[in-house]
């Protein structure tokens, strides 16, 4: 009988309802930023969004919602990787899960305009710590906006995993940084 963790029984308990790309293209970590309609603000967070219902009414897996996602918001093809991290978003409080993603094909481009302002492109080997990532994500976002107040929303551990470890080791440390089967059925 194996033993479940804390995360997994969060996994459980409470059904992911957003997803998130944790995704790195050609040596560069793709983010968004984001123009929230309900009151102007503006955050930088990674592509992704909610998990939504078939036309046959069953709802979508959290790997088909992040490849719909990542065509709909980036005009790409990933492969949906290993669950990386689940938080709690700071609005609404609901779970979000981000997972590690493979570029397949496509240039990323802001295919959603009217929901984002731009997206972001921030070369990895530039990027040493959690704090460079977010001065650089700020200082671009700051290029497109002119908005002073923005809120950094990527997942500190997470993120930096994705970006420092080579791909075929990304699998050992979600296991190991969450405890549980990073493809969740």
């Amino acid at each position: 009988m194996s033993r479940i963790s804390t995360f997994e029984k969060a996994v459980i308990e409470q059904p992911i309802n957003k997803v998130c790309l944790l995704l790195v293209c050609n040596g560069h970590l793709i983010l968004l930023v984001r123009k929230h309609a309900a009151d102007n603000s503006v955050s930088i967070e990674p592509p992704g969004g909610k998990i939504d219902r078939k036309p046959c009414g069953e709802v979508e897996t959290p790997q088909e919602a992040l490849i719909r996602e990542a065509q709909e918001e980036l005009g790409i093809r990933i492969s949906p990787g290993h669950l990386m991290a689940l938080e709690n978003h700071p609005y609404t409080g609901k779970p979000v899960a981000y997972y590690s993603c493979e570029h397949v094909d496509g240039e990323p481009y802001n295919k959603a305009n009217g929901e984002h302002l731009g997206v972001l492109a921030l070369d990895i080997r530039e990027i040493s710590s959690y704090e460079d990532l977010e001065a650089m994500a700020l200082a671009g976002a700051q290029e497109i906006t002119d908005i002073c107040s923005i809120e950094f929303r990527v997942p500190k551990d997470a993120v930096m995993s994705h970006i420092e470890e080579p791909a075929v080791g990304r699998r050992q440390i979600a296991e190991e940084n969450l405890g549980a089967s990073p493809n969740p059925a």
